[in-house]
């Protein structure tokens, strides 16, 4: 017996326009590696500036679909680092509730830093909030390897 495979759809696009084709309710997580508003140009992208009117601008309605797709018990992961951070804390705020943050988790890295002007920045902030305080939550602990 064969057994059909699964078909993939892959589509290459802003993220706003997929989730605005997205039924509400209808997504268990979301993960974004957002753009780090360092305002410098990549092989790929244009990164935004770190400018706090351009990055409101751009995240809210990316944001609130976000929102509008996660069910009930859905939970969202921002990562980003340290210099949009803090405006991007306050429109999770704004959209999600302050009551549904649940822990910010620092993504630690290693990479040779000789600097003598500046602490090394060797880390990552991920942002988890939740759509509702009845949400689910997976912890796998052996995949957590504390050193």
């Amino acid at each position: 017996m064969r057994l059909k495979q699964p078909s993939i759809k892959i589509k290459v696009c802003d993220n706003l326009e997929l989730l605005s084709e997205m039924a509400s309710n209808t997504i268990d997580l979301i993960y974004c590696d957002i753009l780090y508003g360092t305002g410098r140009k990549f092989k790929d992208y244009q990164d935004l500036n770190p400018i706090r009117n351009e990055i409101e601008d751009h995240y809210k309605p990316r944001i609130e679909e976000m929102h509008r797709v996660l069910k009930p018990t859905g939970s969202i992961y921002l990562q980003m680092d340290t210099k949009i951070n803090h405006w991007l804390r306050c429109i999770m705020d704004d959209i999600f509730g302050y009551k549904n943050f649940q822990n910010e988790i620092i993504w630690h890295y290693k990479s040779m830093s000789n600097t003598k002007r500046y602490y090394p920045r060797k880390h990552d902030n991920i942002l988890f909030y939740t759509k509702t305080n009845n949400y689910t939550f997976n912890f796998e602990n052996d995949s957590v390897q504390v050193p």
